[in-house]
């Protein structure tokens, strides 16, 4: 327990704002789980239709400081990524494999000396 007011005061502060941070974080899973499930399925229209709102309470919440801008706009950008690559029906490797580097073969150059 606070032995201080103005620790007391923080530790009422901290809980409103753990509860309100969960609800949002938790909103966020929601929403974001509906769209994957979405893309996962194929289902178009409601992929689309869903990704707006989705970015909506990405921003939201970083609006609200739960969560960092950053995280936040790299969210949305793999998400979008995946709703477009379903809208071209581009089937790409998994992000793994775009991650190790993998260059095309080509001619090396030579040393000069």
């Amino acid at each position: 327990m606070a032995n201080h007011k103005s620790a007391a005061k923080r530790a009422r502060q901290s809980e409103k704002r753990r509860v309100r941070n969960a609800s949002v974080k938790s909103k966020l899973r929601t929403c974001t789980k509906k769209l994957n499930v979405a893309v996962d399925s194929g289902d178009k229209d409601l992929a689309q239709s869903l990704l707006a709102p989705v970015c909506r309470e990405w921003d939201k919440s970083v609006a609200k400081n739960v969560v960092h801008k950053k995280t936040a706009a790299r969210r949305k950008s793999r998400l979008s990524l995946k709703v477009n690559n379903l809208l071209k029906d581009v089937i790409h490797a998994d992000a793994k494999s775009k991650k190790t580097g993998v260059k095309a073969k080509g001619k090396k150059k030579s040393k000069k000396k």
